[in-house]
C-alpha cells in the first residue's frame, strides 16, 4: 500500500508541476507580454518641448476628440504658403516632440504642420496603446479636425514614423483627404512586428508565445489583431503617392520590410529609399540633407487641389 500511495503522490506532484508550467506559458508569459505592449511605461519620464522654443515658429495648441472620447493634444503650425498640410505621426511610447526636427523645412517648404500625441503617449489621454487598432481613430480625428479648419490647405499627406508609419498605411486607403504617405519603418503586421522583436529581444520563439500573445490581446483590449494587417493595406490604395524609406542599420524594422510593402504595394506613384545609416527612429537625423531632399521632392511633385 506504501509504495503505491508513493507513486500516486509523486504522480500528483509531476500532474501539478506541469499544470503550473501550462498556465505559465499559456497564461503568465503571454499576458506579461501584452501588458508591455499596451502599457506606456515612459508616459511620466516625457520632457515636453514646443516649435517657438526651439525654432522661433510661431504654432498654436490644438486639441481634439476622437471618436470614442479621448481628448488628443497636439500642434498646428501654418505657413503662408499653405500648399498642403503634412500630419506628422510619431512611433510607439514615443510623442510629438520626436519628430518636432522635421517641421522647420516643412514650414520654410510653404507646407502646414500638424502634430499631434497618439492616445496613452505624451500629453494626450488614453491608457492603453494597441499598435495601431484604436489609434487610426487619433490620425481620422486628426483629419476631421484638419478639414474644419477655414483657410488651412485640406490637402493632406500623413509622414508617419515605425507605429505612426503603420498608422498612416492602414488609414489612407480609407481616406479620400489623404493625398499621399511617406512611410517610415512600418512593420508588415501586428503579428510579425511582435513575433520578430520577441525574438530581437527576448530571444523567445513566435510559437506558442505570439499566437497565445494575440489571442490575450484580443481579451483584454478587444482589437480584432488581423486588422493590423500593413500589407494588405497597402494593396488597396490605387494609385495615391507612398514613398517607403527604410535603413540597412535598423535592427527593430528591418529594411526588408519597407522592401516588402514597397513591392506588395499597387500604387503606381511608389518610391523606395532605403539608406546604409539610421538606426530605429534615427533615420531623419543620420541622413538629414538627403532626407528633407527626398521629402520636399516628394510633396512638390504631387498635385493639389
Amino acid at each position: 500500500m506504501k509504495p503505491l500511495l508513493k507513486f500516486l503522490r509523486k504522480k500528483i506532484r509531476m500532474i501539478i508541476l506541469i499544470l503550473i508550467l501550462l498556465f505559465i506559458i499559456i497564461v503568465v508569459i503571454p499576458l506579461r507580454f501584452t501588458f508591455m505592449i499596451t502599457h506606456n511605461s515612459f508616459k511620466n519620464e516625457d520632457v515636453f518641448t514646443n516649435p517657438k522654443l526651439l525654432f522661433r515658429i510661431d504654432y498654436e495648441d490644438i486639441e481634439f476628440t476622437t471618436k470614442d472620447n479621448l481628448k488628443i493634444k497636439g500642434w498646428l503650425i501654418k505657413s503662408e504658403e499653405n500648399r498642403a498640410t503634412v500630419i506628422l505621426c510619431h512611433g510607439l511610447f514615443a510623442t510629438m516632440d520626436d519628430v518636432i526636427d522635421c517641421i522647420p523645412f516643412l514650414h520654410d517648404a510653404g507646407y502646414n504642420v500638424v502634430a499631434f500625441d497618439f492616445r496613452n503617449c505624451g500629453r494626450s489621454e488614453g491608457k492603453i496603446t494597441t499598435l495601431g487598432y484604436y489609434e487610426t481613430a487619433d490620425l481620422n480625428s486628426a483629419m476631421d479636425f484638419i478639414i474644419k479648419q477655414d483657410g488651412l490647405s485640406h490637402n493632406i499627406i500623413v509622414w508617419g514614423k515605425s507605429m505612426g508609419a503603420a498608422i498612416a498605411l492602414l488609414v489612407a486607403p480609407e481616406s479620400p483627404n489623404i493625398k499621399g504617405v511617406i512611410s517610415e519603418s512600418s512593420f508588415l503586421s501586428l503579428k510579425q512586428t511582435l513575433a520578430h522583436h520577441a525574438k530581437l529581444l527576448y530571444g523567445l520563439p513566435s510559437f506558442p508565445l505570439i499566437d497565445l500573445t494575440v489571442v490575450w490581446l484580443k481579451v483584454r483590449t478587444g482589437i480584432v489583431p488581423n486588422r493590423v494587417d500593413i500589407i494588405n493595406a497597402v494593396k488597396k490604395l490605387d494609385d495615391k503617392p507612398v514613398l517607403f524609406i527604410g535603413s540597412e542599420a535598423d535592427e527593430r524594422i528591418p529594411a526588408k520590410d519597407a522592401k516588402k510593402l514597397f513591392d506588395e504595394c499597387q500604387s503606381k506613384n511608389k518610391d523606395l529609399w532605403i539608406t546604409k545609416e539610421g538606426e530605429h527612429g534615427g533615420i531623419f537625423d543620420a541622413n538629414k540633407n538627403e532626407y528633407e531632399k527626398r521629402v520636399i521632392e516628394f510633396l512638390d511633385k504631387m498635385k493639389y487641389e
